[in-house]
């Protein structure tokens, strides 16, 4: 998780930042509540299209009956857009919330 208050990148369970104190109780006045699950995919952000979210619902439905876990996705709305970031694998990957997606040319 990202600071929302700092930007550090918060890898340890600790309810507040180590650099800022940022508590995550104050989460909710900074993003606004969470959305209400409404099924497999919950797209709170609004950053789905209708069909990515029907596909994303059929491969949710397909993992919950291999494994009999009841599994769910969530888009939630960001403070600030985030680029996608380097891993230790040296491939890239988006941070808390990459924003919306351009489509690729």
């Amino acid at each position: 998780m990202f600071c929302p208050s700092c930007g550090v990148d918060i890898n340890d369970p600790a309810p507040e930042c180590p650099k800022c104190g940022f508590h995550v109780r104050q989460l909710d006045a900074v993003f606004g509540a969470p959305p209400e699950r409404r099924g497999p995919v919950t797209d709170g952000a609004g950053v789905l299209e209708p069909e990515e979210a029907a596909r994303i619902e059929a491969r949710i439905a397909a993992l919950a009956a291999a494994t009999r876990i009841d599994l769910a996705v969530a888009t939630v709305r960001s403070s600030a857009p985030r680029l996608p970031r380097s891993t230790s694998s040296g491939s890239s990957t988006a941070g808390p919330s990459a924003g919306p997606r351009t489509p690729a040319c």
